[in-house]
């Protein structure tokens, strides 16, 4: 799976074509559109979203809402994919292309930790825009829309806020 994702796109688990948005922005961007601005340059100059765009760049193209998600003295531009209720995003993914990512206890790993002994390293690996690793395969593009200061963008890349992304992020296995 992780070969392919990477080399072809990971699946949306969506439909081919969702039924057509045209949503409005979070209220939270008019207070952040700064910062929200410079993150989606720094997106643009990485190829994790194109555009801008004059008019929809791909038939029924989906324009969803987008958020800011203040964290820590950055701001995270986010897709609202479980907006509108009724026809979001996430609503429209067949449940047979999810599966259950799961964690392991803090107890677990104090155990596993132990057994290894006081030569155990132990090592933080945190990376910058991480979903954005993964590209998304080209017939979700036009799912992947939004729309900022009048101009049409589409993400490229695995979506924060989408119920198939940990799932996809999680097979690098990193």
């Amino acid at each position: 799976n992780t070969v392919r994702n990477l080399r072809c796109g990971a699946s949306s688990g969506l439909p081919a074509h969702l039924p057509p948005l045209d949503a409005l922005n979070a209220s939270s961007l008019q207070e952040n559109w700064a910062a929200l601005t410079d993150t989606l340059t720094g997106w643009l100059k990485k190829g994790i979203i194109a555009g801008p765009y004059d008019f929809p760049p791909i038939p029924d193209f989906r324009v969803n809402r987008i958020m800011a998600v203040v964290q820590r003295s950055k701001v995270r531009p986010v897709m609202d994919l479980s907006y509108p209720e009724g026809n979001s995003y996430n609503e429209h993914i067949d449940p047979l292309e999810l599966r259950k990512v799961c964690m392991t206890a803090v107890e677990n790993f104090t155990y596993t930790i132990r057994a290894i002994g006081p030569k155990a390293l132990m090592s933080k690996f945190d990376m910058q825009d991480a979903y954005k690793l993964v590209p998304v395969a080209p017939e979700a593009l036009a799912n992947q829309g939004f729309k900022w200061l009048g101009k049409f963008f589409c993400e490229s890349q695995l979506i924060y806020g989408s119920k198939k992304a940990v799932q996809d992020f999680d097979d690098l296995g990193l």
